[in-house]
């Protein structure tokens, strides 16, 4: 007589440590890898933590978009965040800090007007001093009260300082490939011989230029070279297959500096070829990736190429990416065994607009974070809003079959160890549509790690959850007891820890 066989199961989805995997086929990703991953972070304690939301802090000037931004900082000052705004207006603020938003917006102050509407500068700090060039206005200095600008410098794109040094690359379609080196220890000096043509002729002209300690990167589009000689100009190519698409891109996290490539997002790795390491969401730069049945138009929008920009901030280093249909944020994690890679949460859904992100950290306190987009621009500080107010975040996990890819299985039990608000959903057989009646809303209304359990009935070949945050209750911590007890609250307000399905799996009849 036939009669079903059947076995019990149970599936530990850990949290997806390995970060989103856009390469690997749905049905081959690995258990700690995910399909889609957007707006979560990893918090302190390694699982996927749900972040504050932003905090406001005004528009800057009504009706203007932001080109370049920069923090000053110089001993015996206040910290200064600048702005180049296509106003044409130079501009910084120093409540920046301490505005609380609402009725408390940061204030501004004007350095100049009157400069290029779409050129945006880039900065070098020295002797107390931001050096600012753009290729178009005139190389100009600002040390935090009274602005000054040079008409004999050189009209380059890009500065670094090196070796006691500001160096300037790119000095416009007759000199693209050239370096041009100050006089030591003064900015104001440019003499007229004290520059190098960096394989003068070949490529599209110096795209960025970062300082290391053992010399002075020089990036084109698709090649990059070192000056490792700061007197003798001795330079060499060391990666004949990749550049840098945008200055701005060029970001040290620990030691190690990283840039957006062609090809992908790149670790220099000093006297050699760069290492790709964004190999993971390798369709944002894959020439075979296409947006609908244009094969003409790729992910990337390489035409905005500039508006790349790059920071990094605690654990993490991150990018926004020009698509051909908005502005994606992605977010790298060196620190963690996995190098694992999550899309941040977009500041603004255009592409049109640049943007940029920069940390600060202020002599002896901890480091800040702040966003600079939209139209008009906007200062935001990130995780500056209250900590039951999260980020829309999404967690898709990779597929789970059970080891038995074909066999029917009986869901019986989702165990979830999460703190806050979130929704857990779940998808079957590679179905994009959700299980109507598994959709739940879990808040045990805990600050730590607790379990929560969702009662199923249906039947699946496969299964993927999806965690979506909905609000947070606040991560404290406690320190000791009575009146000196401590209370630490993370910025993180909402977390998911693992995931554990029971199920029963059957099997086939026998005749």
């Amino acid at each position: 007589m036939a009669r079903p066989r059947s076995k019990q199961a149970v599936i530990r989805i850990p949290a997806p440590v390995g970060g989103i995997n856009l390469t690997t086929a749905v049905d081959k990703l690995q258990p700690h890898e995910a399909q889609r991953l957007r707006g979560f972070e990893f918090d302190e304690y390694g699982v996927i933590g749900m972040p504050r939301a932003e905090l406001s802090l005004g528009t800057i000037v009504a009706g203007t978009k932001i080109l370049s931004a920069y923090i000053f900082q110089r001993s015996g000052g206040a910290t200064q965040l600048i702005v180049h705004l296509d106003d044409g207006s130079l501009r910084y603020s120093t409540n920046f800090l301490t505005a609380a938003g609402g009725g408390d917006p940061a204030t501004w102050t004007s350095i100049a007007t009157g400069l290029s509407t779409t050129a945006p500068f880039t900065y070098a700090t020295f002797i107390d001093k931001v050096w600012m060039t753009n290729g178009t206005n005139d190389f100009r200095s600002w040390d935090g009260a009274a602005s000054a600008t040079f008409a004999s410098a050189p009209k380059g794109l890009f500065l670094a300082v090196w070796r006691d040094t500001v160096w300037m690359g790119n000095g416009g379609t007759a000199a693209a490939h050239r370096i041009y080196q100050c006089s030591p220890g003064d900015p104001t000096v440019w003499p007229a011989l004290t520059f190098v043509d960096v394989e003068k002729g070949v490529g599209f002209g110096i795209s960025g230029i970062y300082a290391v300690e053992s010399a002075l990167i020089v990036f084109k589009a698709y090649r990059t070279h070192i000056i490792f000689d700061p007197v003798e100009y001795t330079n060499r190519v060391i990666d004949q297959s990749k550049g840098c698409l945008s200055h701005y891109s060029i970001v040290a996290h620990n030691g190690v500096v990283y840039f957006v490539s062609h090809l992908g997002i790149c670790r220099f790795l000093g006297d050699g070829p760069s290492q790709i390491i964004s190999e993971k969401i390798s369709p944002f730069f894959d020439d075979l990736f296409t947006f609908g049945t244009s094969l003409a138009t790729q992910v990337m929008d390489l035409s905005k190429e500039t508006h790349i920009c790059g920071y990094s901030f605690e654990n993490f280093v991150g990018w926004y990416l020009p698509t051909n249909v908005s502005t994606t944020h992605v977010k790298f994690f060196p620190d963690l065994p996995d190098q694992p890679w999550i899309f941040g949460q977009p500041q603004q859904s255009a592409s049109t607009n640049r943007q940029f992100t920069l940390a600060v950290r202020e002599l002896g306190k901890y480091q800040h974070l702040y966003n600079i987009s939209g139209s008009p621009a906007v200062l935001n500080r990130q995780y500056g809003n209250t900590a039951t107010t999260t980020v829309t975040c999404e967690w898709g996990s990779a597929w789970f079959d059970f080891d038995s890819p074909l066999e029917e299985k009986y869901i019986s039990m989702i165990q979830v160890l999460h703190r806050g608000q979130i929704t857990v959903e779940i998808r079957k057989d590679y179905d994009q549509t959700f299980i109507a009646n598994v959709a739940t809303a879990l808040d045990h209304g805990d600050t730590e790690l607790r379990e929560s359990t969702i009662y199923t009935d249906f039947y699946a070949r496969a299964i993927q959850l999806v965690v979506y945050s909905v609000a947070g209750a606040e991560r404290q911590s406690v320190l000791g007891t009575g009146a000196g007890a401590l209370a630490l609250v993370s910025r993180f307000s909402a977390a998911v820890s693992k995931v554990e399905v029971s199920a029963k799996v059957l099997g086939q009849f026998r005749r």
